[in-house]
C-alpha cells in the first residue's frame, strides 16, 4: 500500500536522521594522541672550548657525540588510541542496535494506527461515498472552470481538472494520515526516542573510555 511504503521510507531516513542529530558516526582514522614525545637522544658538542694549564693554552676541538639512553614513556599512547578507535566504534555500534530496536517498537505502533484508525476511515461508508459522488462531481466543476479559474490556487492554475482532483485527493489523504497516525503524540514519542538513544550512545562512550583509562592508569592531566 502507498502508505506502507512511504512509511518504511520515512522510518529509513529518521533513522538516519537520528543518529546524525546525536553526533553518532563510527571513528573512521586515527585519534591524535594527545601527547607528543620530544626526546633528545644526542647532544652535539662542536665549539672550541679553550683552556689553560700552568700556563700553556689548550685549545680543543670536541667533535665528539654524548649519547644518553632515551626515556621511555610511562605510557604506549598508539596502542591506546587503537583502543580509543575501538571504544567509538564499540559504542556505535551498540547505539544503532538500540536505536533500531527502538524505531521498531516506534514503526509497529504507526502501523498499528493505521490499521486502526486511518484504514477504517478510508473505508468507511461516508468516505467511500464522497469519493463516489464527490470526485465526479469537483471534476465537472474544475472542467467547467477551466477558462475563469475561480476555484483554482496558484498554483492549480494551469493543471487539468483531473490533476487538480488528484492533487486536492493526495493533499486530503495527506492531511488525515497525519491527523490519525503521524500526529502529536507520535512526534512527541519519537524525540523521546532520540533522547533514549542519546543516552545511551553517551553511556557506552563514558564506560569504554573509563575502562581504557583504568587499565593503563592514567592519572588525569594526561587523560585530558
Amino acid at each position: 500500500m502507498f502508505y506502507s511504503k512511504s512509511l518504511q521510507r520515512f522510518i529509513s531516513v529518521a533513522a538516519t536522521i537520528v543518529l546524525v542529530w546525536v553526533g553518532i558516526v563510527p571513528g573512521s582514522g586515527q585519534i591524535t594522541a594527545v601527547h607528543a614525545q620530544t626526546i633528545n637522544n644526542r647532544i652535539v658538542l662542536e665549539q672550541p672550548i679553550t683552556s689553560s694549564y700552568n700556563g700553556h693554552e689548550l685549545d680543543q676541538s670536541l667533535d665528539k657525540v654524548v649519547t644518553r639512553e632515551p626515556v621511555k614513556p610511562s605510557n604506549d599512547w598508539y596502542e591506546i588510541d587503537q583502543h580509543l578507535v575501538n571504544a567509538v566504534r564499540n559504542a556505535y555500534n551498540s547505539s544503532e542496535n538500540y536505536a533500531i530496536t527502538e524505531l521498531e517498537d516506534w514503526q509497529n505502533e504507526l502501523m498499528q494506527k493505521v490499521d486502526d484508525k486511518f484504514l477504517n476511515w478510508y473505508f468507511s461508508y461516508d468516505n467511500q461515498k464522497l469519493m463516489e459522488f464527490g470526485v465526479p462531481f469537483a471534476w465537472i466543476v474544475f472542467k467547467l472552470d477551466s477558462s475563469l479559474k475561480l476555484f483554482r490556487t496558484e498554483e492549480e492554475r494551469n493543471l487539468t481538472a483531473g490533476e487538480i482532483v488528484k492533487e486536492r485527493m493526495t493533499q486530503d489523504f495527506n492531511n488525515k494520515f497525519h491527523e490519525l497516525v503521524l500526529n502529536e503524540d507520535s512526534e512527541k514519542s519519537f524525540k523521546r526516542i532520540v533522547e533514549r538513544i542519546g543516552r545511551a550512545y553517551a553511556s557506552a562512550m563514558s564506560i569504554q573510555f573509563l575502562t581504557i583509562k583504568s587499565q593503563y592508569k592514567i592519572n588525569d592531566p594526561d587523560w585530558k
